[in-house]
């Protein structure tokens, strides 16, 4: 089986086809991205994980409607007090489900961070069931650089082997160092 097999029959499974459907109705209206693990499988290679990281172009006063619009979900608050660069979400709220199917969200918040905002709109329509957007790997190559964990530089080296030349690298190196 090829990578790029791989990475569609996981992003594919049952429970997790599932679960975006639930979330992608659940957030109908509203501007959002697949980001994450998820997104690196996307792009690159199949990932370790598969919960799903969502990138939602809203602040914590949308906090209350969210969690009413996942029925069936629960909820907790998720706060990154030591995420003070720009560039790197704040607030969100994560979702477990285990009802008819197993599946977690970490739906992370814009707020007011201007490239956390562009992130979003510049998301592009995967090749995936539904209308999904996806980080582009561009900026997931920026948000993971901005965590900085190795497997986060791991992640970016998988993008950039597989990605190559398609990666506008003056555009991340700018968006680097102006977040930096």
């Amino acid at each position: 089986m090829s990578r790029h097999d791989a990475r569609h029959n996981i992003l594919e499974g049952l429970d997790l086809r599932e679960a975006i459907l639930d979330i992608q109705s659940a957030l109908s209206g509203w501007h959002w991205v697949l980001v994450g693990g998820l997104a690196v499988a996307y792009h690159a290679n199949p990932p370790v994980t598969v919960d799903i990281d969502i990138l939602v172009d809203v602040g914590r006063r949308h906090e209350y409607a969210l969690r009413e619009r996942m029925k069936g979900w629960s909820a907790r608050r998720l706060w990154f007090p030591s995420s003070v660069m720009r560039g790197l979400p704040k607030h969100g709220l994560q979702f477990s489900h285990s009802r008819g199917f197993q599946a977690q969200c970490d739906m992370l918040f814009s707020g007011t961070d201007r490239y956390l905002q562009s992130i979003v709109a510049r998301g592009t329509a995967a090749n995936l069931p539904g209308k999904i957007r996806v980080i582009t790997p561009e900026d997931l190559i920026v948000m993971k650089s901005l965590v900085g964990r190795d497997k986060d530089y791991e992640d970016v080296q998988a993008i950039v082997e597989c990605m190559g030349d398609r990666i506008d690298q003056s555009y991340v190196e700018r968006i680097l160092r102006r977040l930096a």
